[in-house]
């Protein structure tokens, strides 16, 4: 397993799966497995505004 020393919380789970930050954004994220996190999955946020369109994605194991 590689060295997580700079993982925001230390638990040797993924923190950054997908991020969208972005003014004038359009996504759809669909029938994604996320296993093992500690942070959103996915993370949206930032300025501005977006359409994100969400649906049938599944999450195991999270970690707060």
């Amino acid at each position: 397993m590689p060295n997580h020393e700079s993982h925001p919380n230390l638990t040797r789970y993924h923190y950054w799966l997908g991020i969208n930050a972005g003014n004038g954004n359009e996504a759809t994220t669909v029938e994604n497995h996320f296993y093992k996190t500690s942070g959103r999955a996915p993370h949206i946020g930032g300025d501005g505004t977006r359409t994100i369109h969400l649906y049938n994605n599944v999450r195991v194991s999270l970690s707060t």
